[in-house]
């Protein structure tokens, strides 16, 4: 969403224009895109052809009540990679290890899928990402990343930073 002043104004790509957008994507290098509150049926009708011509694969949500179908659809579209939610809490919180949780996660290795898949939301630190990546292909650290690298100065500060993050966490 473009935000003025913290009013939301329009949700891209509609307001600046579809085809400027993906355009403009791919010019900046942009492999693969996540439009999050896009339902597959519009993916499908409205932006596939836009995705294809400029070569921006998409990635879609997965969540423990996805359906296998619906999961099977969205991997032979041949996404970046299927982005799993660990939970059903908002990200920036701390994913539970639970049963459920990895049952979850080992429900879709069996799928024997051939999108990767990354887990996102609850992920900060080394023992959360070790409790998802031993049934995924990696995972997604945004929060924790953010609040790591908050309040550095300058560039050397911000690359400390980031090294002494990742190394934390792998």
């Amino acid at each position: 969403y473009i935000s003025v002043t913290g009013v939301q104004t329009c949700a891209l790509p509609i307001c600046y224009g579809a085809e400027r957008f993906f355009a403009e994507a791919a010019a900046c290098g942009v492999d693969g895109l996540i439009l999050p509150d896009m339902p597959f049926e519009d993916y499908l009708e409205r932006y596939k052809e836009l995705f294809t011509a400029h070569e921006i694969k998409p990635v879609f949500f997965v969540t423990s009540r996805t359906d296998a179908e619906r999961i099977r659809a969205f991997d032979a579209e041949e996404p970046a990679f299927l982005y799993v939610l660990s939970s059903d809490a908002v990200t920036g919180g701390r994913a539970a290890v639970t049963g459920e949780r990895d049952a979850f996660f080992r429900r879709l290795k069996e799928m024997r899928l051939k999108s990767k898949l990354i887990v996102g939301f609850g992920v900060s630190d080394r023992e959360s990402f070790d409790a998802v990546t031993k049934h995924t292909a990696g995972a997604i650290v945004g929060s924790a990343f953010v609040r790591a690298i908050a309040g550095t100065q300058d560039t050397e500060s911000l690359r400390a930073a980031v090294r002494e993050f990742v190394s934390s966490v792998r």
